[in-house]
């Protein structure tokens, strides 16, 4: 009879110790799923990173754009210094058009550089969120190793 109980009992503990190990092994599998979510999250911050570019560079086509606008005012100019004083003033009032057209054009760019800002804000946003995906990783891997060493102490009162 004892000899039965004894029987059992390794067997109880062999079940154990699988159980053990089956759940260490689960959470290896969602520790892997957590580091796909941080690279799925690290494209993401790639996107954003392209999306910014983006963003500079139609703040760089408004900063061209406010050039051709000056060498056209420019050569407005040039052509207006022989007219008569009526010309000049008339000439005056077309170079604050294109000046005022400028400073819209300016203002367009540094609209796209608050964007840049924005999308750099939610990147630090995303980088404080991998943070602590990866602590998360951690105390995963932890109670992972927690279980294994059960499943192999309840695997060792098994053999002895």
């Amino acid at each position: 009879m004892a000899m039965r109980v004894a029987g059992a009992g390794k067997k109880a503990g062999a079940a154990l110790g699988g159980a053990v190990a089956g759940a260490a092994l689960l959470l290896v599998a969602l520790a892997g799923a957590a580091l796909l979510l941080v690279a799925l999250a690290g494209a993401a911050v790639l996107l954003v990173a392209l999306a910014g570019a983006a963003v500079l560079l139609v703040a760089l086509a408004g900063a061209a754009l406010l050039l051709v606008a000056l060498a056209g005012a420019a050569v407005l100019l040039v052509a207006l210094a022989g007219a008569a004083v009526l010309l000049v003033a008339l000439a005056g009032a077309a170079v604050l058009l294109v000046a005022l057209a400028g400073a819209a054009v300016l203002l367009v760019a540094l609209a796209g550089a608050a964007v840049l800002l924005v999308a750099l804000a939610g990147a630090a946003v995303l980088l404080v969120a991998l943070a602590g995906a990866a602590v998360l990783m951690v105390a995963l891997a932890a109670a992972a190793l927690l279980l294994l060493v059960v499943g192999l102490a309840l695997a060792g009162q098994r053999c002895c």
